[in-house]
């Protein structure tokens, strides 16, 4: 299945990391990234308005890796707005799945990320078993 990947995270070395570990998994993937939601979320409506412009009809899935803690919008700050955006159409990607990619354990961020419907994982940054990632896409094109 074809797919795109965006990584969001304020720090730039582990953007490099993650897109590394990913593309050794998925050579052909398009990795994009961004600093902070805020930033996301400005790609995501330029993405969708190309899609559009570009007239595609099948639109591929769109995999998020999004840190928790960044400066400007963080990352419950960006799936708030990224509902509002998509609630009112301005953002219409679809199916669009997050992973939250975080090097917190907290519990709470944990279960606050599972009360997202769009989450559909938590992974701790730099994870000893790198197919954990892998699997993580995997799992997550299953239910898109």
């Amino acid at each position: 299945m074809e797919f795109e990947i965006l990584t969001v995270d304020d720090q730039a070395m582990d953007r490099k990391i993650l897109s590394k570990m990913l593309a050794k998994f998925f050579p052909d993937v398009t990795i994009h990234e961004a600093e902070n939601g805020q930033l996301a979320i400005d790609f995501l409506k330029q993405y969708d308005q190309t899609l559009i412009k570009e007239n595609v009809s099948v639109k591929m899935p769109l995999v998020i890796f999004l840190d928790i803690n960044m400066p400007v919008m963080n990352g419950f700050e960006f799936l708030d707005v990224l509902y509002a955006e998509v609630k009112s159409e301005l953002i219409v990607l679809d199916p669009l799945v997050v992973s939250m990619l975080s090097s917190s354990k907290n519990e709470e961020d944990i279960a606050k990320a599972k009360t997202y419907g769009i989450v559909k994982d938590f992974v701790t940054k730099y994870p000893k078993d790198k197919t954990q990632l892998k699997l993580t896409i995997e799992n997550a094109l299953k239910g898109s």
